[in-house]
């Protein structure tokens, strides 16, 4: 019995006959792939943009408080996997000032709309969403990409900046 279950742990490529050799030989090579593959994928997110390719791409950027969070789950829209979902937030923010555009006035409220990949595999290299996702009441500024039906899109991946609170 024990030398059953030693010999189920045994995997040198020589042992056997040529046919159980040649098995291993293909197994090994393909696992030796498949990790050479695995290791040399990216792994990393969009890279964030600097102030100034933010201020540059931006159609419109505003600053103002959030006095709204929603969130829900769904299905994802960027990158369409099987099971891959993706988090939506949606934010109401009360602009204090306009600093590019005239879409925008200050006074208003807009709806703003975010996401963040929230279950994806593990290799997946691409956008990962925005971040990061701020709190109502804190005070942002935002670089918006574009308007989509009733909602602002800020820029991929940090469109949204949480200014630094002066306590």
């Amino acid at each position: 019995s024990n030398e059953r279950c030693a010999a189920a742990y045994r995997f040198h490529p020589d042992e056997g006959s040529e046919e159980e050799r040649r098995m291993k030989y293909i197994i090994i090579s393909f696992l030796s792939g498949l990790l050479a593959v695995l290791a040399t994928t990216t792994w990393a997110a969009q890279a964030p943009l600097s102030a100034d390719e933010l201020k540059k791409e931006a159609t419109n950027i505003v600053h103002g408080t959030i006095v709204e969070v929603t969130a829900t789950t769904q299905k994802a829209t960027v990158d369409k996997g099987l099971f891959n979902r993706d988090r939506i937030f949606k934010m109401k923010l009360k602009v204090a000032r306009v600093s590019k555009g005239s879409e925008v006035k200050g006074g208003e409220e807009i709806t703003i709309v975010a996401w963040r990949a929230h279950r994806r595999l593990p290799w997946h290299a691409g956008p990962h969403g925005h971040g990061p996702i701020p709190k109502k009441t804190e005070k942002v500024t935002v670089y918006l990409k574009y308007k989509a039906g009733s909602a602002y899109r800020p820029i991929l991946p940090n469109g949204i900046v949480i200014e630094k609170k002066t306590d």
